[in-house]
């Protein structure tokens, strides 16, 4: 892919990205429509939901079906409890009688006795259309009592018995299970605490505003309200409950008229028949008016041949469908919960719907059509939604990798590097970008949330919901976009981290944590006492400022300036010591040239730097003594050496010269042999002390190359052949697979090889063998390695030396010295290795020897 891209095409990627948000929000919403029908009902229109099962059933077997069914009996279940209240014999009667107060008091138990007016249904639904009209009198208390009654009319419930289902209210339905007294049965007076006399010659005179409702209506026995009552709260009460009956029985009769007509065969699929059981009399609600009195059986016939029907009595247990998914549990529900009142135990329900009538247009028959059309094509909706949100996926993802190829130039050198372009606000702190883009987002969101409060004439055009939402979807995708593209060009930069005030904060807490765990005396003896003390201060001081104390204030002022003086002088006095701590610390890991400061330093911290440094510069003079005596040292065995080597080397000479000669004495002979081998042994002792001498002093030179040590070994093993061959040893070199190549100066590291193996050939036991390993360490931090290489032998001499003294000079493991050797083979070897950056090591176990060498891997490109 391209590293740039031009902003026009930036722009086109944009766009047409966010197009594809709107399509998918379009598909959304149009699934949204899909997944539900709006279908007509007796009470308006109603929405149903569109099952996903549905696909594969038919409608009558659909759960859309199954729903309307069940709406259409909910509805049936409240008409009939209507026609309960207004019917005779299927129809319409305005003579029937409602016991107001009963009917009121539906929903609870009543007393045995109690106070109401009984009206025809009629009288009551036209004075509630009419409406109620009140009279306001200023009366006294006599003037009340020549108002009301003398005695309160009551009405008794013969049988309140409330098994069944039964209450009162369908207890007083029933003929001949009320009667109406003037005193009930046991008592002398009316049952009434306020009752007042008709001439109480001691009643008061003072007047009282009073409403008094208008009978419109007489009751069944052609009374008045006031007629029935000796009280006025009673009066009061009652007239509540008739005008509460009034507008109920009115306002249930409008529903009546539509649900009759609604429910008509010639109008809805929706059959019922409803046999309601009340005190031994039966009655029929049932829109199926040929049905009228028929058997169970036939009814039973007739129901079974709509194909979708169910059966319910819940005093015979009894709950049976077919082709139907509602259950017991909700049927139940319908008849039993707020219309329980109409519905004893004692019914029985019959409910199917006949989709085979002809020319019917209803909610099933509009359901039907509608989901013929919605379900197959939400299918193909949402497949489209679907690649509308991978297309939208997709492209956010070609613009995340080109993110940061498109704006202007970035300032920063380190940014101009990695080519990447960031805007302006890409420079914000981490959070406080996702909180700007959050914030624009929860925006965006409000103020198409505020379009609710336009004008309606607008919100009513065609599809303005969809617009809004669609055009929420396409700037809520811009600025998920946006942001999202934000975060990714900051990565890019290598400033999402850097730019994140957690992280800053994380970091900052971490150096303190560090600080405060390399520094704990200081944080103990600093710390801990100051906050000690500033407690013990404030805590006075706030009780004072919370008692309100007119010096509470002020000492709380004077004592935090106090706290924060005291606080800074004994962190500075802390970190002073620290400092010299750290000072001492130097000096004694070799850094003898440590000087501390003490202009800025006061009493014991003072006198204790002065001291340090003299400390530091006595063992500097030390130090240069004892290099001086070194080099002192050095330069005697080097002329001390040098001046050997002369006559040495005409020992040497003459030797050869003499080997030239004919001797005819064995004697001759072998003291010729002896002289020439010690000569050359004092030559090789020579040379040991001057090497040692060069690399003690640090006069040798450094050239690292990059050599094959694998072919460096068997170089080694070459000049050492024939030695090993006289002892008999037998050379195993182990290398892996992959060259190996290090950064090592040749010469030296010849020197080293040549003392390890002399050192082999000289010691180990002969008939053996010489293991020689060659590997790889693991990789350190850097992602860097070294070639580990070690020689083992057994040894021909019990070894009664540590390892670490084999390295000392003159050190040998044939403590005999009867051996050849100077003792500085290994620490010539050791010396060598370290000042190449390597290190050795030495290994006994028993009789076992082995040298270990560690030696940088060189680089690839080196």
């Amino acid at each position: 892919m391209k590293k740039s891209i031009s902003r026009n095409k930036a722009a086109i990627l944009a766009a047409v990205q966010h197009l594809f948000a709107g399509a998918f929000m379009v598909c959304v919403l149009i699934n949204s429509v899909g997944q539900s029908v709006v279908l007509p009902g007796p009470e308006g229109e109603r929405s149903y939901a569109l099952w996903e099962s549905d696909r594969s059933r038919s409608f009558e077997e659909s759960g859309l079906f199954n729903n309307i069914f069940a709406n259409n009996l909910a509805e049936i279940s409240d008409h009939v409890a209507i026609c309960s209240v207004l019917e005779n014999g299927g129809n319409y009667d305005g003579e029937k009688i409602v016991d107001t107060t009963a009917f009121v008091n539906r929903g609870t138990t009543l007393p045995d006795y109690y106070i109401t007016a009984r009206y025809p249904v009629g009288s009551l639904i036209k004075w509630a259309q009419n409406g109620f009209e009140y009279e306001t009198r200023d009366m006294s208390a006599l003037q009340v009592s020549r108002f009301l009654a003398e005695q309160n009319t009551w009405t008794h419930i013969i049988n309140n018995s409330l098994s069944g289902g039964m209450n009162s209210y369908l207890n007083a339905m029933i003929d001949g299970n009320i009667e109406t007294v003037s005193n009930p049965s046991g008592t002398e007076t009316p049952i009434s605490e306020g009752y007042v006399f008709y001439d109480n010659p001691y009643a008061s005179d003072e007047t009282e505003e009073h409403s008094i409702l208008i009978n419109r209506y007489r009751t069944v026995d052609g009374k008045s309200i006031e007629n029935l009552v000796s009280e006025w709260d009673a009066y009061q009460a009652l007239c509540a409950n008739v005008t509460q009956a009034a507008q109920d029985i009115a306002s249930d009769y409008e529903k009546y008229q539509d649900l009759k007509d609604y429910y008509r065969t010639d109008h809805s699929a929706m059959r019922y028949y409803i046999i309601r059981s009340i005190g031994g009399r039966q009655e029929i609600y049932t829109n199926v008016p040929e049905l009228y009195g028929a058997d169970a059986a036939s009814i039973d016939a007739c129901f079974s041949g709509y194909g979708s029907f169910l059966y319910y009595c819940p005093y015979d247990l009894t709950y049976r469908t077919e082709g139907l998914l509602i259950d017991e549990k909700t049927v139940r529900g319908m008849f039993n919960q707020t219309l329980q009142a109409f519905y004893p135990d004692q019914i029985r329900v019959w409910a199917g719907a006949d989709l085979n009538a002809q020319g019917i247009a209803d909610d099933f028959s509009a359901g039907r059509e509608q989901s013929q059309r919605y379900i197959p094509a939400s299918q193909a909706i949402r497949l489209m939604a679907a690649i509308f949100a991978v297309a939208w996926f997709i492209l956010l993802v070609v613009r995340m990798l080109l993110a940061g190829h498109v704006v202007p130039a970035a300032e920063s050198k380190k940014e101009k590097a990695a080519g990447i372009r960031l805007y302006s606000f890409d420079r914000l702190p981490t959070e406080l970008l996702l909180i700007l883009f959050a914030f624009i987002g929860i925006a965006i969101y409000s103020v198409f949330r505020l379009t609710v409060y336009l004008p309606a004439d607008l919100q009513n055009l065609p599809q303005f919901d969809e617009v809004i939402k669609t055009a929420r979807a396409v700037l809520i995708s811009s600025v998920v976009s946006c942001g999202i593209l934000s975060l990714v060009r900051k990565h890019k930069a290598g400033r999402l981290a850097g730019d994140c005030l957690s992280v800053r904060a994380f970091r900052g807490l971490e150096r303190m944590i560090r600080f405060t765990a390399a520094h704990t005396n200081l944080a103990l003896t600093t710390w801990l006492p100051y906050v000690c003390f500033v407690l013990i201060n404030l805590v006075p001081t706030v009780i004072l400022f919370y008692r309100r104390s007119p010096f509470g204030v002020p000492i709380l002022i004077f004592i935090c300036a106090l706290d924060l003086a005291v606080g800074f002088v004994i962190y500075q006095t802390g970190i002073r010591r620290r400092e010299i701590i750290e000072g001492i610390e130097r000096i004694n890991a070799g850094e003898t040239g440590t000087t501390l400061r003490t202009d800025d330093l006061r009493g014991e911290n003072r006198r204790m730097a002065v001291a340090v440094n003299a400390i530091g510069e006595g063992i500097k003079q030390a130090v240069n003594t004892s290099m001086q005596d070194e080099r002192m040292k050095a330069e005697l065995i080097t002329n001390v050496s040098h001046d050997i080597k002369t006559p040495l080397t005409s020992i040497i000479n003459y030797v050869d010269l003499l080997k030239r000669e004919e001797f005819k004495g064995e004697k001759a002979t072998e003291y010729l042999r002896v002289l020439e081998e010690k000569s050359q042994q004092l030559k090789r002792l020579t040379e040991d002390l001057v090497e040692a001498s060069k690399i003690s002093s640090g006069a040798i030179e450094i050239e690292p190359v990059k050599l094959d040590l694998v072919e460096f070994v068997h170089q080694t093993l070459g000049e050492f052949d024939e030695k090993f061959g006289e002892r008999g040893l037998t050379p195993v070199f182990r290398t892996p697979k992959e060259p190996v190549f290090v950064q090592a100066d040749s010469h030296h590291l010849w020197r080293v090889m040549e003392n390890l193996f002399g050192n082999a050939a000289k010691y180990a036991m002969p008939n053996t063998r010489i293991y020689l390993d060659l590997a790889f360490s693991d990789r350190n931090a850097e992602g860097k390695r070294d070639a580990v290489f070690s020689i083992r032998n057994v040894s021909e001499n019990e070894l009664h030396v540590d390892p670490g003294e084999l390295t000392e000079r003159f050190i040998r493991g044939d403590e005999s010295r009867t051996s050849e050797g100077s003792g500085l083979g290994l620490s010539i070897a050791q010396s060598l290795i370290r000042a190449q950056g390597g290190e050795m090591r030495i290994d006994i176990d028993g009789d076992l020897f082995k040298v270990t060498l560690w030696i940088a891997e060189a680089e690839k490109n080196a």
